[in-house]
Order: structure tokens, then sequence, then C-alpha cells
């Protein structure tokens, strides 16, 4: 008997309040047992779902496909308000790079309130360090033993260990360190990046921020071309001028 009982199938399913049971279509659909060959129903005593009839499954479809709706538009808002924040050079959150830490600072109060953001400043052992990074990498023309040469320098990362190749390449890729002046604005002018400030604009004492350098929809975070890249005047000072960070 107990065995028999196990077989017999759900009519009904029950979920939380909501348009669909949840917030993707296919979720709504899979918990609620409307797709085709489901076996089951679904029934909704507050909203009057009933997917026993084609019309309660045609609602409850409708109500998946708003629910999904709204939840992509909330996530451009989302996209667009960093895009936006990116052209204003602040740091927007994030382990620091290399050679910076994080510090917050005031900003102008605007409609009775006090904003605050965060901009980079030098650590002056790690600055010191990301600029024997880049020395040495021109001297040597290559990533091959550089880790080891920078050990017997005393260049480690933070947490004392010697640097990784992975971890050198990332440091000398980072538009961070590089100064804002026509070389580097030329340099991803001509690739195409979406630069926050025109040539005029430049400033060789300040350095760099990008934006968007990473891929994170997908689970690996691939790097993005640098036609993708969204290019701003930082408010730190710049480590090496733009000629320097393109030969690296």
């Amino acid at each position: 008997r107990r065995g028999a009982c196990r077989r017999v199938r759900r009519r009904a399913r029950g979920c939380p309040p909501g348009p669909g049971g949840g917030r993707r279509g296919g979720h709504g659909a899979r918990r609620s047992g409307a797709r085709p060959g489901g076996g089951g129903g679904f029934l909704c005593i507050r909203e009057k779902f009933d997917t026993s009839s084609p019309m309660g499954k045609a609602m409850m479809y409708i109500a998946s496909v708003f629910a999904q709706l709204e939840r992509e538009t909330i996530a451009q808002r989302v996209r667009d308000n960093m895009r936006l924040l990116a052209r204003t050079g602040r740091w927007l959150g994030g382990v620091p790079p290399t050679g910076f830490r994080a510090e917050r600072a005031a900003e102008v109060i605007m409609y009775g309130r006090a904003r605050t953001a965060c901009r980079l400043v030098p650590e002056p052992s790690e600055w010191r360090a990301a600029g024997e990074i880049f020395r040495l990498f021109l001297a040597r023309q290559g990533l091959t033993g550089l880790p080891a040469a920078l050990a017997d320098a005393g260049v480690v990362n933070r947490q004392g260990k010697p640097f990784s190749p992975a971890g050198l390449r990332e440091i000398l890729q980072n538009p961070v360190y590089c100064a804002a002046d026509g070389d580097a604005w030329a340099w991803f002018a001509e690739r195409g990046a979406d630069l926050c400030f025109g040539r005029s604009d430049c400033d060789p004492r300040r350095g760099l921020l990008a934006y968007q350098k990473r891929d994170y929809s997908g689970g690996r975070s691939p790097r993005n071309p640098v036609e993708k890249w969204i290019v701003a005047l930082g408010r730190h000072p710049a480590l090496v001028p733009g000629r320097t960070w393109i030969a690296a």
C-alpha cells in the first residue's frame, strides 16, 4: 500500500504569493506544474489562478512574463546607474588594486542630503612595489622569471607571498596605473573604448579608471575586449606614463 501511495501523482501544487511563484518565467512554470506533460496543476487561492483550465494556464504564463520583464528592467537600471557613476571617476567598490586603498570623501550636499564617494589613495609600501613591477617587467621584456626577481628584491603581495604570473599580468594590464595623457587617450580611442573625457581634458598627473573590464553574466567572468570598456578620469595620481603602460 505504501508503494502504491507513492505512485499517486499530486493534482495540485501551492506556492508563495506572487506572479508565477518565481521571478523567471521558467521558474513559475516549473513550480506550478503547468508545463506540458507536468502531470500536475496549480491552484492559487489569492490570485484565482487555476492551471487545470486553458484560461488559467494562459494567465499563469502572462504573469510569469511580466515578472521576468520586471526583473530584467531592474537589472538594466542598476547597470545604467553603475555606468553613470563610473563616468564620475569614483571607485565603485571591490578590492582596491595593488598600491592603493579606498578612502571615503564627502561630496556636495544635494537635495538636503550629504553624499559620500570613494576614491583611491596610494598606499606607500604597495605603491613602491607596483612601480618596481613595471620597472623590472620592462627591463626583462616578459614575465619569465619576473616573480623570482621580485621576490629577490623583497617585493611580495599583500599576503606576504611572491606574486603569481597571473597576478602580475593583471597589474600590468590595469589602466588604474596609467596616466591620463595624450598617448593613453589615443590608444583607447583607436580601440573603440567608451572614453568619458575628451583629449583636451587629459591630465598626466591623474590616473585612469576602467569599468566593465570583465563579463560577469556567466560563471567564469572572462575579460572583455577593450572596445567594451568604460574609461574615465580617476581621482588618484598616476604611476606610469601612458607610453610606459602601453609598452607593458
